[in-house]
């Protein structure tokens, strides 16, 4: 994904590997950088302020089936009542986790994008990701979103002119 994003994006590229801090270090001291992690990075990262403009989360944060796992369906009756049981509250749990490195105080402001077909507006899980998120505006327009980014990072933090970026 870094190599397809590097040609099209003029701010610095950060990859976020596990136990990294000073990749997590760099990418603050950039101000304006764009920081790829994924799954675990989530956990225990602290980012403060509005360092962090925009989440995007490509796919829904599902644990990978393991034998832990495979024994825990088996105690159900069916894979539904697993998926609604266990799976899905996992995966919200994360997605909420994950959320929460952007939007760590009342004063924080930004995009969330999840690009996850799942959850598109006829989606399994959409229902259940927009009630487990805060209340916000959706969209689909990118237009809607660099207004936003525009007049409220901008506003609050003196950042870039993202609409100038169509």
């Amino acid at each position: 994904v870094e190599e397809l994003v590097r040609p099209k994006c003029n701010h610095p590229l950060f990859l976020m590997e596990r136990n990294n801090g000073a990749t997590l270090e760099r990418f603050k001291a950039s101000g304006n950088g764009v920081l790829f992690a994924a799954g675990g990075m989530w956990d225990g990262i602290d980012i403060p302020g509005g360092i962090v403009t925009s989440l995007m989360i490509v796919r829904l944060p599902f644990q990978a089936p393991t034998p832990v796992s495979k024994y825990m369906q088996s105690r159900f009756s069916s894979t539904r009542e697993y998926m609604e049981e266990c799976v899905i509250p996992d995966m919200l749990c994360k997605l909420k986790q994950g959320v929460g490195r952007l939007i760590r105080s009342e004063e924080d402001t930004g995009v969330v994008a999840i690009l996850d077909s799942r959850v598109g507006k006829k989606g399994a899980y959409r229902k259940a990701v927009l009630e487990a998120l805060p209340k916000c505006e959706l969209t689909s327009n990118p237009a809607r979103l660099y207004r936003f980014l525009s007049q409220e990072k901008i506003k609050s933090e003196g950042g870039v002119d993202y609409g100038a970026r169509v």
